[in-house]
């Protein structure tokens, strides 16, 4: 049997307020109510071995999440659809099971992942729409889009936005940008929307991850 599980699953609502730690410590709790038999690090502290190869910053709605679970491969064989089922009746509010799937390779890597932004009430339809508009023309200016990046343990550098984003795509209530993810990094959603002058809080909702394309290692 492969001993590797890959759980695909959305994230909305007021769970989006979730961190990267508590999202994994709510599948551990809910793998191990499963009886799945995960495989634990070693050490005076285990852990089961689960992974979000593309974590999801706070306050990020998305569609398509995707978590890694190491299982032991001298386990009675487990039914997928059964599982799913499992999962399904454990789920908070919030959160969404697409698929259960064995993988007989490493965990996947991300390539692209695609955003949308929609309008809230607070932004005019005319300010909304001319902020794409001088965007996409920045875009197809060929001209480096510069930001500040922030850490809070790291020295801040500057980000060339342009190499990352691939497309942004608009309309009256709508924004979607889709951008490359490469061993350099990629753009991250506070980092667009400081680029459109854009404050979270006025949007409708949270930003959304809508899709990711993934590869296998």
């Amino acid at each position: 049997m492969p001993d590797r599980m890959l759980i695909t699953f959305g994230i909305e609502g007021d769970l989006c307020c979730l961190s990267h730690r508590e999202t994994l410590t709510m599948w551990q709790r809910i793998l191990i109510r499963c009886r799945l038999p995960l495989v634990f690090s070693a050490g005076f502290n285990p852990r089961p071995r689960l992974s979000l190869p593309l974590p999801r910053a706070v306050g990020i709605q998305s569609d398509q999440e995707l978590l890694c679970a190491q299982v032991r491969t001298d386990a009675e064989p487990i039914d997928c659809g059964a599982l799913s089922e499992q999962i399904r009746r454990l789920l908070p509010e919030g959160c969404t099971l697409s698929r259960v799937e064995w993988s007989a390779g490493r965990c996947p890597a991300a390539q692209e992942a695609a955003y949308e932004f929609r309008r809230g009430s607070a932004i005019s339809e005319q300010y909304w729409t001319g902020r794409i508009g001088c965007c996409r023309r920045q875009l197809a200016s060929g001209e480096p889009i510069l930001l500040k990046r922030r850490s809070p343990k790291h020295a801040s550098k500057t980000v060339d936005l342009r190499n990352y984003i691939l497309e942004l795509n608009g309309n009256q209530s709508d924004l979607r940008i889709r951008c490359r993810i490469d061993s350099t990094g990629t753009a991250r959603p506070e980092e667009l929307l400081e680029w459109l002058v854009m404050p979270a809080a006025d949007l409708a909702e949270p930003p959304r991850r809508t899709g990711v394309v993934w590869i296998q290692n």
